[in-house]
């Protein structure tokens, strides 16, 4: 960017690109002045309406966003959570740490065809691993602010990525498993927000003001993916179509259905036959954090699987 002299640049890389419709991100070589080498980022540029709508002041402009967004990231230091490198509030952008590992809905760990297809393609201790790493990132969250810590809001397999363990690599690049998009975090004790994908969603989400705990549940559907009971609902269930502020009459029946299919599988969730007593202890684990009521906290959570951290 040239506003007279160069105050800072970046060189987009072709290698990969995400567009929603709320923003746009892609990797790229940040160099922070001229002689500079440049270090490799996410650049996330948000995207939306600059001035409130006259119809529906509830909707946030994208300063709104951008400013909730940075205020979170700037806060947040952990080694399992995508850090803030830069921004520039001119262009919305925010410029994040950049990892080599590739999200759990990737054809790296998503099987994308045969009969397997949307099944996970990695194994009960990548899975405790993925469990030990983003547990300490939420219990952290929970620690942060002054008013209640922080929900993330949007736990799925697109939103973390994983490099397993390698002995051959130098350990600072050993990071496990990374927890990005905070799209949807919010600060608080609880929450009236909706915001999510349906099928992570934890039940009291739709009915009442609801705490942290309802990224556990996110995080326990995603464990039913990693354990092998699940294939990705976004790509192996029908649509839920629904609408963030106002739940319509067919949306809620399906939000129930779907409720009720994930406590049949919670409730039928066993160890396999002839398993490790890791794999056990996992299951066990995994029962808990989809109670509807008396959760697991993620306080809980880290301390029960700290032993299954990489380091």
């Amino acid at each position: 960017m040239r506003t007279g002299n160069t105050e800072y640049s970046f060189t987009r890389l072709s290698k990969w690109e995400s567009r929603t419709q709320s923003s746009e991100a892609f990797r790229a070589i940040l160099r922070k002045h001229a002689a500079q080498k440049g270090e490799v980022v996410v650049v996330k540029i948000l995207k939306g309406a600059t001035v409130s709508n006259g119809d529906n002041d509830s909707d946030p402009t994208v300063g709104d966003r951008w400013l909730q967004e940075f205020r979170l990231l700037s806060k947040l230091k952990h080694p399992h959570i995508a850090g803030l490198v830069a921004f520039d509030a001119r262009i919305w952008s925010l410029y994040i740490e950049h990892k080599d590992g590739q999200d759990l809905a990737s054809p790296k760990w998503c099987f994308s065809g045969g009969e397997k297809a949307h099944f996970f393609k990695g194994s009960a201790i990548d899975a405790c691993h993925i469990l030990a790493d983003i547990a300490s990132a939420l219990a952290y969250m929970g620690r942060l602010g002054r008013i209640g810590g922080f929900l993330h809001g949007n736990i799925k397999p697109g939103n973390i990525l994983y490099r397993r363990n390698n002995a051959k690599v130098t350990r600072l690049s050993q990071y496990g498993a990374i927890l990005i998009d905070f799209s949807d975090a919010t600060e608080g004790r609880t929450f009236l927000r909706k915001e999510g994908t349906p099928w992570y969603l934890a039940p009291e989400t739709f009915k009442h003001r609801h705490g942290r705990e309802r990224d556990m549940y996110a995080l326990g559907v995603v464990m039913l993916y990693l354990l092998g009971n699940i294939g990705l609902p976004e790509r192996t269930e029908p649509p839920l179509v629904w609408d963030a502020t106002s739940l319509g009459l067919i949306a809620r029946e399906q939000i129930r259905e779907w409720h009720a299919r994930v406590e049949e599988w919670r409730k039928s969730l066993q160890p396999r036959k002839g398993c490790t007593g890791v794999e056990a202890e996992l299951v066990a684990i995994v029962r808990t954090m989809l109670l509807q009521e008396n959760r697991l906290t993620a306080e809980e959570l880290e301390e029960a699987t700290r032993k299954w951290a990489l380091y």
